[in-house]
Formats: structure tokens, C-alpha cells, sequence
């Protein structure tokens, strides 16, 4: 069904700016593809080529450990909170004596706070010994645990320190086992009982909003059933196979500039280097103009624009994010299906895949300027760049290529190519695509809806920063 466009997109403008470009350049859409395509496929492979290698292993380790972590907090945090039984617990808890040596120890840990030193002590005779000797340490720990000497004699201070040092809250753990109720077990279990309530109180804010979203979606697809709602995308300018040119060109100098980027004998922080990368790429905009399309119809045309109503277009991005969250749910779903599948099939060789982002671990072991530098590329300049280049150039370009189709088909075909590409261009593996596209398709609807990129950008920016802050609060405490 094609919606009433009774006012064309970027209407605020006067007649005489709103005029499209008089000449309609064709551009080499076919080639253009091709590489876009070629770079895509390169990139993705590139970074699968990069996380199996050993320079990076400790970082996907350091992450899975992260992530366990947060599982081991939420099981101890549901035990203390609702003193579930340690039993069933411990069974639940089965299913994460998996990965590599560190996680597994880590695990054995759990197993006696959750099940006793005995099952501490069978967790740790299935190990092998690790170089750094925590395997040797925490034998002698839960064995004098077992033989009820809580004050663990057989493990010098240096030992405990070193626990301390190499395993962080998992040390802690072992070192205030729960027959001992110390400030310091208190500190211990407080986090656990932090992250719990994170979890529960996110999940339920998550459930509420997502209820009010699928009541918003409801009568938004009812609104445009009944052509009451007015779309913001206006194709026919003839110039789209110049925007499949700038696409490719920024995925070049995207890709090149984050492999040469790292290389320069430069010193600068990280919110300077991420800034140059992603602010950089966006030189590609000038190739529309190099081609001969005016910059005031390229702005108009890639959603550069402060929309038809400016002062309700931020708020406009809020309500589309939160229609979103059904569809983000699915999304979800499916991912974590992938992820199950995926896990299975790689438990047989003993490896594990976290379908997280690396910034999870900045956040997790980062300071305040730290965790401040990755809000800020998160939040306001990854929103700016990935919007206009996905949402604004790429979009506009597929509209325009599907402009002859019905409708409902062009949004949908263009809808999914662009999620898609969004989601594959991130570091999270293939089987976060579906949460990814899933996102995206929610900020797709804001882009046809209102032509303009603001509300894109702030539903982007509300996506990210409520998953920076989750990372962080979970992890706070």
C-alpha cells in the first residue's frame, strides 16, 4: 500500500531549495556493487582471520570470562537474595564448566561456593595444572575447607594475595567461603547481590517498555494501513547509483583507515583515534558532490535535515526505538537459538563463541576516562557515522534502485539489504546478526517515517548508551 507523501521530505525548506537536481546522473551501480560486496566479504573474513589468532585469543578469552562473570554474580546474587536452593543452583550452573583453563577454574570456584568444598575438589582434579599454580592453590584451600579448617592454614598470604590479583571477585570468593561472615564475604556476596538486582530490574524495565512498544507498533501499522501517517522519503532524483559509489568508497577508507590507523607512529587517545576512523571515513561525502550533485540535494537526500517538525524529531527517535523492542526481542531470540546451535557444535573441540562486543571489555576493566572516552564513540560519534552511511547514503540508494517495486516491498527489500550490511560490518560474529538487524530494522522505520537522520541517530545513541550502562552497572557494585 503506498502512504499519502502529501509533503515532500525536507518540506521546511523553501520551494526553491527543495527543487531536485535538475540532471539526473547515472551512476555505476553494477560496480559499485561489486566492490562493496568484495569489501565486505573481505572485511568480515579479515576479522574471523583476526579473532583465531593468537594475538588475539586473550582478549576473546578475557571477554568470555567477563561474561562468565556476570553469569557467576547473577547465580550467587539469586541464592543470597532468595536463598534458592544451593543444589539446584549448582546444577543450573553445570552448563557453564566449559571454555578454556581460567574459565574453568573460575568454575570450580562457584562449584564450592554453590555445592561445598567437595565439588570444588572434584571441579579441580578434572583440570590440568595451569603455570601460574592457582589449580595447586585452590586444592590446598578447599582442602583444608573440607577438613573444616576455615581459616585455610595451608595457604600462605603471598597465596592469597596472588588469588586475589590473577582472579579478582572469584578470588574473593574463595577466600571468604560462606561458614565465614566477614566484611569482607559481605563485600563479595554485595556484588553478586548488585548484579542480580541489575538483572532483575533491567528485565522487568525491559518487559514494561517493550509492552508499551507493541502497543505503539500496533497503532503506528494501523495509522499507516489507514494512509494517516505521512512518509519522509521521496525517491525519483535519478542519483542513486551515485550513493552505491559512496557507499563503496566509505567502506574502502573505513576499512583501510582501521588498518593503517593502528600503524602511525602517533600517540593519541582512544576517543581521538576512534574519532579520526569513523569522522574520517565521511570524507566519501564529497564524492556525491565530486560527481555533481549539489551539497544542498545530498544533505536532503542522506537525511541531513532537522526533519519536518525539529523540535518533536529526538523525541520522535525515542518512541520508534521503543516500538522496536518486539522486534529487537525476536531478534534476540534468534541469536541466542544461533548461539546454542553454534555452542553446541564447538563444544566438541573445546572452544566456546561470545557473540560480545570488544567494548565490553574497556568497560569492564577500563577507568572512568576510559569507560567516558567509549561512551562518547558509542553514544554520539558511532550513531553519526553508521546513520548517515547505512540509514542516509545506502538506504536512500536502494530506495531509489527499488523505487518502480510496490512499496511495501521496496521499504522491506531495502530494509533488510541495509540491516544486514549493518550488522555484518560489526565485531560480534555472525550469530549476533539477527539482534543487530533486528535494531536496525527499528531505525530503518524512523528513517522512511521521517526522512530526516535525528531520529535515527537518537534512537542509535539510546540503543548504545543503555548497553554501555548496562555493562556497567552489572559489572559496578
Amino acid at each position: 500500500m503506498q502512504p499519502d507523501f502529501d509533503e515532500p521530505e525536507g518540506a521546511f525548506f523553501d520551494q526553491e531549495i527543495w527543487s531536485p537536481t535538475p540532471a539526473k546522473r547515472k551512476g555505476w551501480t553494477l560496480t559499485a556493487w561489486f566492490v562493496i560486496v568484495v569489501l565486505l566479504v573481505g572485511f568480515v573474513a579479515l576479522q574471523n582471520m583476526a579473532d583465531e589468532s593468537p594475538q588475539t585469543k586473550p582478549q576473546q578469552e578475557r571477554l568470555e570470562l567477563i561474561v562468565f562473570e556476570m553469569q557467576a554474580r547473577y547465580i550467587v546474587g539469586t541464592e543470597a537474595v532468595f536463598h534458592a536452593g544451593k543444589e539446584d543452583q549448582l546444577k543450573q550452573a553445570e552448563s557453564l564448566d566449559k571454555g578454556g583453563l581460567p574459565q574453568r577454574l573460575r568454575f570450580a570456584i562457584l562449584a564450592g561456593e554453590l555445592g561445598g568444598p567437595k565439588d570444588a575438589l572434584v571441579a579441580l582434579d578434572q583440570l590440568p595444572d595451569d603455570d601460574e599454580s592457582i589449580r595447586a592453590i585452590l586444592i590446598r584451600l578447599y582442602g583444608d575447607y573440607e577438613q573444616e579448617r576455615w581459616k585455610a592454614p595451608s595457604v600462605s598470604q603471598a597465596e592469597r594475595d596472588w588469588l586475589r590479583d590473577r582472579l579478582g571477585w572469584f578470588g574473593e570468593l574463595a577466600l571468604n567461603p560462606a561458614t565465614q561472615q566477614s566484611a569482607a564475604r559481605e563485600q563479595v556476596t554485595a556484588k553478586a547481590n548488585w548484579t542480580f538486582l541489575t538483572f532483575v530490574v533491567g528485565l522487568g524495565v525491559a518487559i514494561v517498555v517493550g509492552f508499551a512498544g507493541f502497543v505503539g507498533l500496533v497503532v503506528f501499522l494501523a495509522l499507516l494501513c489507514s494512509r494517516k501517517l505521512q512518509g519522509g522519503i521521496v525517491t525519483g532524483s535519478g542519483n542513486g547509483g551515485i550513493y552505491a559509489e559512496t557507499f563503496a568508497l566509505w567502506l574502502a577508507l573505513f576499512i583501510l583507515l582501521q588498518i593503517f590507523l593502528p600503524l602511525l607512529p602517533w600517540r593519541a587517545s582512544m576517543l581521538v583515534k576512534g574519532a579520526v576512523l569513523s569522522v574520517g571515513s565521511l570524507a566519501a561525502l564529497a564524492w556525491p558532490v565530486a560527481r555533481g550533485i549539489p551539497w544542498s540535494q545530498v544533505v536532503r537526500d542522506i537525511g541531513w535535515t532537522a526533519g519536518r517538525s525539529p523540535a518533536l524529531e529526538p523525541w520522535i527517535g525515542v518512541s520508534c526505538y521503543v516500538m522496536s523492542m518486539p522486534i529487537i526481542a525476536i531478534g534476540l531470540l534468534l541469536t541466542l537459538l544461533l548461539a546454542s546451535l553454534r555452542q553446541g557444535i564447538l563444544a566438541g573441540f573445546g572452544q566456546q563463541d561470545v557473540p560480545i562486543h570488544p567494548i565490553v571489555e574497556l568497560l569492564a576493566d577500563g577507568d572512568a576516562w576510559t569507560r567516558a572516552q567509549m561512551a562518547i564513540l558509542a553514544c554520539i560519534i558511532a550513531p553519526i557515522v553508521e546513520e548517515t552511511m547505512f540509514r542516509g547514503v545506502l538506504y536512500r540508494h536502494i530506495r531509489e534502485l527499488t523505487r518502480h517495486w510496490a512499496w511495501l516491498v521496496s521499504v522491506v527489500a531495502s530494509s533488510t539489504v541495509v540491516s544486514f550490511f549493518f550488522a555484518a560490518i560489526h565485531p560480534q560474529g555472525f550469530v549476533a546478526i539477527p539482534a543487530l538487524m533486528s535494531i536496525a530494522y527499528g531505525l530503518t522505520i524512523a528513517r522512511e517515517w521521517r526522512g530526516s537522520l535525528v531520529p535515527c541517530m537518537v534512537g542509535h545513541a539510546l540503543n548504545n548508551g543503555l548497553l554501555v550502562l548496562f555493562v556497567i552497572l552489572v559489572l559496578g557494585g
